[in-house]
């Protein structure tokens, strides 16, 4: 029974930290695209 149990504690560790590192890399993705829109936006408007 113990071995389930742990088993579980950790699948839940790997799900837990799989989406926390989803989310950053989400996150990531989501500020580089703002700061490569803004960047293209300032570009085009010196042209």
């Amino acid at each position: 029974m113990s071995t389930i149990n742990e088993y579980l504690h950790h699948q839940v560790d790997l799900i837990s930290n799989g989406v926390r590192t989803g989310t950053a890399v989400v996150a990531a993705g989501v500020a580089t695209g703002t700061v490569v829109y803004f960047l293209s936006i300032l570009v085009g408007s010196w042209n």
